[in-house]
């Protein structure tokens, strides 16, 4: 009986294996098998290579892929993905790079989640009654952006108990949610964004409204910030 070895790992010769190869998408975790083999073609059925992968894209980006060992000449590439563009495999083994990338991966634009979310456009300078302000919800990580198809509710509760949703509009220049706040009522208001039914982080939080002309403001003024200073989001917990 003629039994072949397999003989030392070619990363030429490597085979890469996974249904994300064929669709995948942002920010989501990804897993692709990748045989070791020979220059023959032959597998390699033990571990102990030093395998290292990593993908590239047009805008130089490079992402290093987690190598785990199988210990049967198997090894998994774990990895995500941040931009929606064409994306190279590169394999090394034992410190040799293969000639050429042959395998490709090309995500859809993942769904953002709350948590993957900032407000900004909140801040400043304490505003005053009948002053407008665009709160903006956008992601955090600047390389993620927003297709304008997510389901974003911005909640307010005023001072005098009403809660209604507000009206947004998606700007597709810079791929953020954008929502005018008309302050109509001196005092607390609690705001609260979502993101498919889950709070985006730090809300609700507290924005207090001041009212320049009245003569007396009673509470609305109490352990208030002294007028010019800096307002910033107040966790209403």
């Amino acid at each position: 009986i003629l039994q072949v070895v397999a003989g030392p790992c070619n990363p030429d010769k490597c085979t890469v294996s996974g249904d994300a190869l064929g669709s995948c998408s942002t920010a989501q975790p990804i897993s692709l098998m990748m045989q070791a083999t020979d220059e023959f073609g032959n597998p390699r059925s033990m571990g102990g290579d030093l395998i290292e992968a990593m993908l590239t894209n047009k805008d130089d980006g490079i992402i290093d892929a987690a190598v785990i060992d199988n210990a049967d000449g198997t090894y998994a590439l774990n990895f995500e993905l941040d931009m929606p563009i064409e994306h190279e495999l590169w394999i090394s083994a034992n410190g040799l790079r293969e000639k050429a990338s042959r395998y490709n991966l090309m995500p859809s634009l993942g769904a953002l989640q709350a948590n993957d979310c900032v407000i900004s456009g909140i801040g400043g300078e304490r505003p005053n009654l009948s002053d407008k302000t665009d709160l903006l919800v956008q992601p955090a990580n600047p390389s993620r952006v927003m297709s304008g198809r997510e389901a974003v509710v911005v909640t307010v509760r005023t001072p005098s108990g009403l809660s209604f949703n507000l009206p947004l509009k998606f700007e597709t220049e810079m791929r953020q949610f954008s929502c005018p706040l008309l302050w109509v009522e001196p005092g607390d208001h609690f705001i609260t964004v979502n993101l498919s039914g889950d709070v985006v982080p730090g809300c609700p939080f507290m924005v207090r409204v001041r009212d320049p002309d009245a003569e007396d403001l009673g509470e609305i003024e109490e352990d208030a910030p002294a007028p010019g200073t800096a307002m910033t989001m107040v966790p209403a917990d």
